[in-house]
């Protein structure tokens, strides 16, 4: 989409979902473009799909896993982070193996590890959102409030099943409501000023990172 002299003009071009591999019920909830391009649909009632940009068309990942996503935030080592109705926090590791003469991508390969109840991650939450403002912090809109988690501490849940996480709800410390809204896109925005809005049962909230982890490192992250 394009605007030129205060005239919008878009160029559209329809990506078909007629495909064997595609389950097509239920509605879009968010899109994501991964690090590589190629793009993440998250559907209501299907498994995630993946938009592969060489085959120009979509493909499964991890079928039977992760239905219901309602978002996902890729991380500097390109580890994708995944929430939704249930389950917890998942990070997905998305790999291409093989390459066609042409150099399309031959196979998909996934890594799928959640973190639950086990590691202090309930399991029972509605996570609408992921935003994180600096790549180390992820702040996210459930529908029991707004929990804070460290990246680093949620990879060392991944390779230890013994560990615990730490997730802080922030109405604990702060003035913010309890529940958030969300479901049909993503649920939350960062300005560029750097400040995170979610909406919640109360309205849109504002919210500045640097306060609250200023804060928290004295209280919470020793």
């Amino acid at each position: 989409i394009q605007q030129e002299g205060g005239i919008l003009e878009a160029d559209w071009k329809r990506v078909s979902l007629d495909s064997t591999r595609l389950e097509t019920a239920g509605f879009n909830r968010f899109m994501v473009q991964l690090q590589d391009g190629n793009i993440v649909l998250g559907r209501f009632g299907s498994p995630l799909n993946i938009y592969v940009a060489d085959r120009a068309q979509f493909e499964p990942l991890v079928p039977g896993a992760l239905r219901n996503a309602r978002d996902l935030w890729q991380d500097r080592e390109g580890y994708a982070w995944v929430v939704g109705d249930t389950g917890g926090i998942c990070r997905l590791s998305i790999g291409y193996a093989g390459r066609t003469p042409n150099g399309d991508t031959l196979d998909i390969t996934t890594d799928l590890y959640c973190i639950s109840d086990e590691q202090g991650v309930e399991s029972d939450l509605t996570r609408h959102r992921i935003i994180s403002p600096d790549g180390e912090h992820l702040f996210v809109n459930t529908n029991r409030g707004i929990y804070l988690y460290r990246r680093d501490d949620l990879m060392q849940a991944t390779n230890d099943p013994g560990h615990r996480v730490v997730g802080i709800l922030l109405s604990r410390y702060f003035e913010v409501p309890l529940e958030g809204n969300g479901g049909v896109q993503q649920a939350g925005l960062l300005t560029k000023r750097g400040q995170i809005v979610f909406p919640t049962t109360s309205g849109l909230i504002t919210i500045d990172p640097d306060t609250i982890l200023k804060t928290l490192a004295l209280e919470v992250f020793q």
